[in-house]
Parts: structure tokens; C-alpha cells; sequence
């Protein structure tokens, strides 16, 4: 029999557990503004499979006692009901402003299950132990009302998110580039009037210039008959 001394022994017992948190957290997916839509293609088809998805913060008590269900439940869904096509992922809130804009999420923890090219929001007023999340998606989320995926971010605004990160560093260009990225997320309308003013100033000054050339060819015309 090998016996192990108490330094070893803990050490050994450490390395274990290590590894064992590492395995279960690997059944959840974390999903940033960056990866969400193109790894869920929630909008775009949901290709990739049925995606449920816990909207969370680090700073929610709540979530904080959810957080080792969800992932017992997601171990649960990949070891036995893999051919389901379900995955299980979560979203920091406090990292994600635009998914979270999205989604329009105002409390916490929000579930939402994206499935059949739509979404469903999980009551609160639900259980909250792994059996109930597995019963609902296998087939009680139908008793849900679907609602239907908002569009993913514009092109436009991924441009100024990869814009901020590049110039992270440089303080006046990123606090510029931040307060674009705030309005788009939380001023949607303010930029609808700029660009629609914008717009009709760009069609004037473009007017006005057609009319000085015409002008200045009917000066020069009158001048040479002269």
C-alpha cells in the first residue's frame, strides 16, 4: 500500500479538485458581446443548436446561488441528453452592455431558451432545481409564450466596439469612441434624428452647390456674348 504524506496528500487532494471544477465549468458556455450571436446565431437561424442562457451578475445573490445548479443542470444535459441538440450557456451582464441592451434584461437572473427560430423567457415564478430546467427544455417551454429574437447588432456598431478595443490605450479616442458605442446602445433614436438631419443638410448644401455652378456657367456664358 503507498502511503502518501499530509503535504502530498493535500497537494494531490487540491490538484483533484482543480480539475474537477475545471471539467463541470466546461459544460457552460460564456458568452460575451463578441461571441453571443455568432456562436447561438440566436437571430440568425440558430443553426448551432437550442441555446439556454443565464443573464447573471457577479454582484446578484440570487444568481450567485444559481450559479452551481446551472452548472450540475448543464453536466446533466451533456452526459445525458447530449442528442437533444441543447446547450447551456451564461452571460456576465456587468461585461456585456450590448447583449444585455438587447435582451432588454432588468432583473436577475434572467433565463431565456432559444429554440424553434424564437425565444422564451423562464418565469421566476418557476422551480429552480435541475430537474425543472430539464423538464422545460425537453418540452414544458412549449406552455411558454414565444417571443420573437431581436436583430443582433448593427455593423455599424461592431465597427466602433472593435474600434475602442484597438485604441483602448489611448484615453481621448476611447472616451470619444465610448460615448458613440452609449449612444447607439441607449440613444437609438438620437442617432436616427442626427443621421435623418444630417441627412437633409448633406441634400441643401449639395442643392445649394448644384445651383452656384449653374449660376456661375450662366454668368460666364452672358459674359463671353458680351
Amino acid at each position: 500500500m503507498i502511503s502518501l504524506g499530509l503535504p502530498k496528500l493535500c497537494l494531490f487532494t487540491c490538484i483533484i479538485c482543480i480539475l474537477l471544477s475545471i471539467t463541470k465549468a466546461n459544460f457552460v458556455t460564456k458568452l460575451t458581446d463578441d461571441s453571443f450571436e455568432h456562436l447561438t446565431q440566436a437571430a440568425t437561424g440558430q443553426t448551432t443548436g437550442k441555446w439556454f442562457i443565464n443573464f447573471h451578475s457577479p454582484n446578484c445573490g440570487h444568481c450567485q446561488t444559481l450559479e452551481p445548479i446551472w452548472e450540475s443542470f448543464a453536466e446533466e444535459i451533456v452526459k445525458e441528453h447530449h442528442d437533444s441538440g441543447v446547450l447551456i450557456g451564461s452571460v456576465d451582464v456587468t461585461k456585456t452592455p450590448q447583449t444585455s441592451q438587447r435582451f432588454g434584461i432588468m432583473h436577475l437572473p434572467t433565463l431565456i431558451y432559444f429554440a424553434n427560430g424564437g425565444m422564451y423567457t423562464y418565469s421566476p415564478e418557476n422551480g429552480r432545481e435541475v430537474d425543472d430546467f430539464v423538464k422545460f427544455v425537453l418540452g414544458e417551454f412549449k406552455d411558454t409564450k414565444m417571443e420573437k429574437v431581436p436583430d443582433g447588432p448593427s455593423g455599424l456598431l461592431k465597427l466602433v466596439t472593435d474600434l475602442r478595443k484597438k485604441v483602448y490605450d489611448i484615453e481621448p479616442l476611447r472616451a470619444l469612441l465610448d460615448d458613440v458605442e452609449h449612444i447607439f446602445l441607449f440613444r437609438k433614436n438620437a442617432v436616427l434624428i442626427v443621421l435623418v438631419f444630417g441627412s437633409m443638410i448633406g441634400f441643401f448644401i449639395g442643392a445649394l452647390v448644384g445651383m452656384s455652378k449653374g449660376l456661375s456657367k450662366k454668368n460666364k456664358s452672358k459674359s463671353k456674348k458680351d
